[in-house]
């Protein structure tokens, strides 16, 4: 507690006793029969067409012109209302696919239960209920998943693409239910503040989108309006201020906005707007990085934080209310970043912790594939490339800005971006590509910190980062070979939840088994490392990072790790590893594979995928080379591509123990037409063909004070020659020049 108390203001040590006072105060003064009665003495909404009627009630998104928007959706979309329907039948039998996971109920909804480990939860005032503990078996996750409502969306589509009265039905008696066995304040369901904001926004668009039904009527009108009132109370005083000031707080403050906005009839709605508001203008440079990319280092989190942006921002614009610019160019930023994140088969790499959370629930949450906001970012600043991005039509879109902005959609130019690779200093990715179509090539490396929030000494702070430093993951004609592996879980298996956020399950390179962060329960890290960017480099044809950090500060011998990571020709890749120090040291290298076949032979590994090959030559001191897959423990081959669910994949551990300094390259080669081929090598120098040049390449074996590391040369169309020179205690430096080659190829 000491070490906490160190890292934190005046202001937020008088906060946490303020609101710890208040908190005890409350459940002191807490009687389930009082608040039952408060809440039957409120003054609200029970009739749908007063609900509609009221000329203070802001527009929603796409009821501008409901009838244009169910036009558009059945005309434009058959394929999403297809699937719509699909899900929405199975719902309708209680069958739920959430988190990895397929379960059903016989007749309703058990909403205190954990339906995979059948675990119940105990109905006591919301702050008595254990929310933390970790059984081995249990996860609560299940528990809100269920309770957070989001495939109402789903059902509620279906009647409003068909209007069939069975799905009407189905939301209508489930609401109910939960209603009646989840009183305010009593049971797990009010534990997070979270869990109240998204299932305040299923809730609303539920409510919209079955507004045409005779089921909607003054008894669930009444209901609704009461619930919604004491989400928004409740939202209120429970604003994750400094205990999870991440996607959490933007989380709630958006849905406290939302509530206050759209329902303008209770008293403390404009208190209740003017506070969601206020934080999400104030929090926004604090959420994300300058250059786009969330502090939480972590993908999915991105979206799951940009989505909470996304509806307060589109309904003021869409009711006339002012949003400030600088908040309209973070914005922008934001799905600049995203745009390069994504891959070229249109998916997000799986960057930091997940859990499958979707704040914009119209698609199958179970996906990576989050172009749905790139299809919103188009229409939101009229920009062709982020529709190019895009890949195709969403729904999203009409749904968020109306049938006649979906249309304005339709028509806008899509065009992909100039550039082909970016640096994103502020947040340390380095994103580029051969190309912006299906089956280019694509990279990313990362030099950024950890998570923001994480200390460099002992104490502990929960974070959605992993200690990933210097890790990269490279896209060859279209097809995913090296990539993060992943995250597992937040309850359950303690050693895949541990395994995944840590160094040795990236792309990254370990000296003594030292982490870049000492692990300290579950989402807690502490002990960070701080990475550093020593150069970074763009030309026609060469891009090159060279980072460190001081991981390994706390070894024998100045033990530091120094990557240099070049992009070729929009061809092929190299990575050298500097191991500087001495002594003794067990040095430990990391590549992580998508499902393949993954031939060694050598000082070559060949992994093949869908008729591509990646061709790895691993060259200079002597590593020891171990493939693994499929094994008992988490490290022996598998990836989690989403929450719970993990897949075998062969991860290959480049290893030696040895006397420092120790000197690696990785040289990898695309290839799919099955030209690659090796024409020479030696001890010190190989020469290779590939689909798009002939490539030699000269490599130094242990690290000295001076001369070339690394010299590479190509002919071609552009040919040129590149070269790492080493300058003593000053460094790496990359010098071109003009490669012989092809004059040799000539003369000969």
């Amino acid at each position: 507690m000491l070490k906490k108390l160190k890292h934190k203001t005046p202001h937020e040590i008088f906060y946490r006793v303020r609101k710890m006072l208040k908190a005890r105060k409350r459940e002191r003064n807490y009687s389930a029969e009082k608040v039952a009665a408060k809440i039957a003495a409120l003054s609200v909404v029970n009739d749908k067409s007063t609900f509609l009627n009221n000329v203070n009630r802001p527009q929603f998104f796409f009821n501008s012109d409901r009838n244009a928007a169910r036009e558009t959706f059945r005309r434009d979309f058959a394929d999403d209302i297809e699937k719509t329907l699909e899900r929405a039948d199975k719902i309708l039998q209680n069958k739920f696919t959430m988190l990895g996971s397929d379960f059903s109920y016989n007749k309703n909804i058990s909403w205190h239960h954990d339906p995979v480990s059948r675990r119940e939860y105990n109905r006591n005032y919301y702050k008595r209920v254990d929310i933390f503990s970790d059984d081995g078996k249990s996860d609560i996750k299940y528990v809100w998943e269920v309770n957070r409502h989001q495939y109402f969306i789903d059902v509620a589509k279906a009647y409003f693409a068909t209007g069939d009265e069975k799905y009407a039905r189905y939301v209508v008696e489930t609401f109910n239910d939960w209603i009646e066995q989840n009183p305010y304040l009593t049971g797990v369901n009010w534990a997070s503040a979270l869990e109240i904001s998204v299932r305040s926004y299923a809730w609303i668009w539920s409510y919209y989108l079955l507004l045409d039904s005779d089921l909607i009527d003054e008894e669930f009108t009444d209901r609704f309006s009461r619930a919604m009132y004491v989400h928004g109370e409740f939202l209120f005083d429970h604003l994750s201020f400094y205990f999870s000031p991440y996607n959490h707080l933007i989380g709630e403050a958006s849905a406290l906005f939302t509530i206050g906005y759209m329902f303008p009839e209770f008293a403390e709605s404009k208190k209740w707007a003017a506070k969601g508001w206020q934080i999400l203008v104030d929090e926004l440079p604090k959420q994300f990085h300058p250059d786009g990319l969330t502090v939480e280092q972590a993908s999915f989190y991105h979206y799951f934080t940009l989505g909470f942006y996304l509806m307060p921002v589109v309904l003021r614009q869409q009711n006339g209310d002012s949003v400030p610019g600088r908040m309209l160019n973070h914005l922008e930023q934001i799905f600049n970043f995203s745009q390069y994140l994504t891959r070229p088969d249109g998916s997000t790499p799986w960057v930091g912790d997940i859990d499958n959370a979707r704040s914009i629930y119209f698609t199958d949450p179970e996906t990576w594939d989050f172009r749905n906001f790139l299809a919103m970012g188009a229409i939101m600043f009229g920009s062709a490339e982020f529709k190019h991005a895009a890949g195709r039509n969403w729904e999203d879109v009409l749904w968020l800005f109306g049938a006649k902005r979906a249309g304005e959609y339709a028509n806008l130019e899509a065009r992909p971006p100039a550039e082909n690779l970016r640096n994103f200093d502020a947040s340390g990715h380095a994103i580029g590509r051969s190309g912006w179509g299906p089956e280019d090539h694509y990279f990313r490396f990362d030099c950024g910190e950890i998570a923001d929030g994480v200390f460099r000494d002992e104490t502990k702070s929960a974070a959605h980062g992993h200690a990933d430093i210097l890790n990269f993951e490279l896209t060859a004609y279209g097809q995913n070979f090296i990539v993060d592996p992943g995250f597992h879980n937040y309850r359950g298996k303690v050693a895949w939840h541990e395994y995944f956020r840590e160094t040795h399950a990236h792309n990254c390179l370990l000296v003594d088994g030292q982490s870049q962060a000492k692990h300290g329960g579950i989402l807690e890290w502490s002990n960070r490392s701080d990475p550093r960017v020593l150069d970074v480099q763009k030309h026609d044809q060469v891009f090159y990072y060279r980072g460190t950090h001081d991981a390994f500060r706390m070894l024998d011998g100045n033990v530091e790790h120094r990557r240099n990571f070049l992009y070729i020709n929009n061809d092929i890749w190299i990575v050298v590893d500097e191991v500087d120090g001495s002594g003794e040291h067990l040095v430990e290298s990391y590549l992580h594979l998508m499902p393949s076949t993954v031939k060694h032979d050598k000082q070559l590994l060949t992994v093949s995928r869908n008729s591509v090959d990646l061709n790895i030559l691993h060259l200079g001191d002597e590593m020891g080379v171990e493939i693994r897959e499929g094994g008992e423990k988490p490290e022996d081959g598998w990836l989690a591509p989403l929450y719970r669910q993990s897949m075998t994949a062969p991860v290959v551990r480049f290893h030696q123990k040895t006397q420092l300094p120790l000197l690696q390259y990785l040289i990898l080669v695309p290839d799919n037409q099955a030209q690659f081929r090796i024409e020479d090598q030696s001890e010190d120098q190989v020469s290779f063909v590939s689909n798009k040049a002939s490539y030699t390449i000269r490599i130094r074996k242990g690290l000295k004070a001076e001369g070339a590391l690394l010299e590479v040369q190509w002919d071609g169309e552009n040919a040129n020659g590149v070269r790492l020179a080493a300058k003593g205690n000053s460094g790496v430096s990359l010098e071109q020049f003009e490669s012989t080659l092809n004059k040799e190829a000539k003369t000969t």
